[in-house]
C-alpha cells in the first residue's frame, strides 16, 4: 500500500517543483503549489517493474509490447466504458507533444484554433509557436463553477473559420467535469461547424462523486469521427517524469495523418521507462 503520509526530501534532486524556489523567488521555504507534480513515491509495482529492468541490466532499444497495449484497453473499458483497441492507440512522449503534432497534421500555419479561457496555460503557447491563430472563448461563471459559453464559441466558429479546438476535460485549472450533455452540445457545435476536436483528458482518473467522466468519445454518436483524445497514466500515478502519453483515434483517415506527420518528427519512439512505467501502473496501480 501507498504510504501518503512520508514526507520526502526533494530538495536537490533536480526536482522543477523544489529546486526552482530559491533560483525564482529568491525564498527557501516556501510550498510550491504551482504545479501537477505530487510528493509520494511511484506506486510500489511501477518502481518493482523498474528493479526488474535494472536487474536486467540492458537498457536498448524496445518495442512496444502487446501487453502494454491490453493494459491501456483494459484501463479505459473498465473504468470509462472506452473501447480502444491496439490499432487505435499511438503513443507520444507527453500529452502536448501529441497535442502539437496533432495541430501540425490538421492545420496549416495561419488556420485559426479555439481554446477556452481561462485553461491549461501551453495550449496558447503551443498554437502561437506554431505559428497558427490563437483565438479565446471565455468561461462564464454560473452557481460557483464554470461553463462553456456556447453562443459565444459558436460566433467564434463562424467569424473565425476555426479549424480545431482544444478541449480541456476534465477542466484545468477550472476544476470541471463535463457533463455528458455538456460534451455533447460542444459536440454538436463542432459537427455543424466542421471544427475538430482534440480532447486533453489527462486528469480523466482524478474525478470525485458525485462527478462522472464522460469521454468526449462517448458524449454522442459518431464523436470519434472528428475527434482525438489524448491522455496518460502520468498524472493519476504521479510518474510525469517517464514521458509516456498515448492519443486514441478511431477515425482511420485522421489516424493515418496523424502518424504520417509523427514519422515526419521521428516522434514514434518512446523511452523503455515510459513503456516499462505505464504498462505496470495500469496492471498494479489500482489500489
Amino acid at each position: 500500500m501507498t504510504n501518503f503520509e512520508q514526507p520526502i526530501d526533494r530538495l536537490g534532486s533536480n526536482s522543477v517543483k523544489w529546486d526552482a524556489i530559491l533560483k525564482s523567488y529568491n525564498e527557501e521555504n516556501l510550498l510550491p503549489l504551482w504545479i501537477a507534480d505530487m510528493d509520494f513515491k511511484a506506486p510500489a509495482g511501477v518502481l518493482q517493474a523498474y528493479q526488474k529492468l535494472l536487474e536486467h541490466g540492458i537498457l536498448g532499444y524496445a518495442d512496444t509490447p502487446d501487453t502494454l497495449y491490453t493494459a491501456i484497453s483494459n484501463w479505459e473499458q473498465e473504468h470509462f466504458k472506452l473501447a480502444v483497441r491496439k490499432e487505435e492507440i499511438l503513443f507520444f512522449s507527453g500529452v502536448l507533444a501529441g497535442i502539437t503534432t496533432a495541430i501540425q497534421a490538421f492545420t496549416k500555419p495561419n488556420d485559426v484554433i479555439l481554446i477556452h479561457d481561462p485553461v491549461y496555460p501551453p495550449f496558447a503557447n503551443i498554437i502561437t509557436t506554431n505559428r497558427r491563430q490563437l483565438v479565446r472563448s471565455q468561461l462564464v461563471e454560473e452557481n460557483g463553477h464554470f461553463v462553456m459559453d456556447l453562443a459565444d464559441m459558436e460566433e467564434k466558429f463562424k467569424q473565425h473559420q476555426v479549424k480545431v479546438m482544444i478541449l480541456c476535460n476534465p477542466h484545468n485549472p477550472g476544476g470541471r467535469v463535463w457533463t455528458k450533455k455538456e460534451l455533447y452540445q460542444l459536440g454538436e457545435l463542432c459537427q455543424k461547424y466542421q471544427v475538430l476536436v482534440l480532447s486533453d483528458e489527462i486528469h480523466q482518473d482524478l474525478v470525485f462523486p458525485p462527478n462522472k467522466m464522460t469521454s468526449f468519445f462517448n458524449a454522442g454518436d459518431g464523436f470519434s469521427d472528428f475527434s482525438l483524445q489524448f491522455t496518460s497514466m502520468t498524472k493519476t500515478f504521479n510518474l510525469a517524469g517517464i514521458k509516456n502519453s498515448v492519443v486514441f483515434v478511431k477515425n482511420e483517415k485522421l489516424r493515418s495523418q496523424l502518424i504520417r506527420k509523427q514519422e515526419e518528427n521521428f516522434q514514434q519512439e518512446i523511452n523503455t521507462f515510459g513503456l516499462v512505467g505505464m504498462e505496470a501502473a495500469y496492471e498494479t496501480g489500482e489500489e
